[in-house]
């Protein structure tokens, strides 16, 4: 084996640690010569699952030499790989973990390609966005918009009078210059999308495909259509109210929104309604024709909805970045949904 060429080494090693890790660690126990030889690769790709596996992977990565943290596809959810609790992860206080989790980015920020974040809604909030320059893909259900919070409560809806909406003061040059596929899996609701809209685009000027997942706020149609150069939607009848929404970038070629799972908590009459209104002005949005809109079919279970984004992390990973893995997922039926009536869940 030590009489092949290094490189070719190189390359099987690089193909081979593309998972959570174990490949890595499996070869580094194989033999001397093995682990020798996929050092620089063993750390290439990493997975954490629960807090106290994140805790472990951000001491390993502090005390490796700086030459072998070559972490070029991450993932890290603070829910355990089968969404149970147990009694290790229990005890450990969230804080940390969230300390944790930056200091990892940050170790490994020069060299990421694709990141696959399932944190809890704000946890890095209000905190510095960190650039990395050689990110192609991120999975997200927060970051880098949850720090957005505090400027929704401080600036609120823009004045009704305002002929253009609030200038966000965005680092230059931007934090994600090669991004091209952007997956936010859970969007928040909020009142106002001026500013995720507008920072996505100066964030993330190379952008060419974003998934909106798990969305059922009923202002995300009308806001999604200003931005994308379309007129207010009207289909659910609903009051949006004046939106000064700014405009997504044209280097965008697709915007794929795929629902929530439809609501079904007992008495979610009002629930179920303000989701039916949110699909009435989808559909209508899609109707419209736009090129560079595409309305998927919601999840058909609340499983598939929790395993999205690790199932959209490793196909991110498997197709080496920055492509458009979603334009084969099954589209939304055009029909237009019925409102429930009083007393039925959805």
């Amino acid at each position: 084996m030590d009489r092949a060429p290094s490189e070719i080494w190189a390359k099987i090693f690089s193909f081979a640690c593309t998972d959570s890790g174990f490949t890595g660690r499996s070869l580094s126990l194989t033999s001397t010569f093995f682990r020798l030889a996929c050092e620089p690769y063993r750390l290439q790709s990493i997975a954490a699952f629960g807090p106290r596996k994140i805790l472990a992977v951000d001491h390993i990565l502090s005390v490796v030499p700086a030459h072998l943290r070559r972490v070029r596809y991450l993932f890290i959810s603070l829910h355990p790989i089968d969404h149970s609790i147990s009694d290790a992860d229990e005890d450990v206080e969230e804080e940390p973990v969230v300390i944790a989790v930056r200091r990892i980015m940050e170790l490994v920020a020069d060299t990421l390609e694709v990141l696959g974040l399932n944190l809890t809604p704000w946890s890095l909030g209000d905190e510095t966005v960190i650039p990395m320059p050689r990110l192609t893909d991120l999975i997200s259900n927060n970051y880098p918009l949850q720090q957005d919070r505090g400027l929704f409560e401080a600036l609120g809806p823009p004045p009704h009078d305002s002929p253009n909406p609030p200038v966000l003061e965005i680092p230059s040059p931007p934090a994600f210059p090669k991004l091209r596929s952007f997956h936010l899996t859970k969007v928040m609701e909020v009142s106002n999308y001026t500013h995720m809209f507008g920072e996505i685009s100066k964030l993330m000027p190379s952008l060419t495909y974003v998934k909106f997942s798990e969305t059922k706020d009923i202002g995300f149609g009308n806001a999604l259509s200003l931005a994308l150069g379309s007129e207010p939607l009207t289909a659910s009848g609903a009051a949006h109210g004046t939106i000064f929404t700014a405009r997504l970038s044209t280097s965008i070629e697709k915007v794929y929104v795929r629902p929530s799972v439809p609501q079904t908590i007992p008495g979610g009459y009002i629930t179920g309604f303000i989701y039916q209104a949110f699909l009435k002005d989808m559909i209508q949005l899609a109707e419209r024709g736009l090129a560079r809109f595409v309305f998927l079919r919601a999840p058909a279970s609340n499983n598939e909805q929790v395993w999205d984004p690790w199932v959209d992390w490793k196909a991110a990973v498997a197709m080496r970045g920055g492509e458009d893995r979603w334009n084969q997922d099954e589209r939304h039926s055009l029909e237009s949904p019925r409102h429930p009536t009083q007393g039925e869940t959805i």
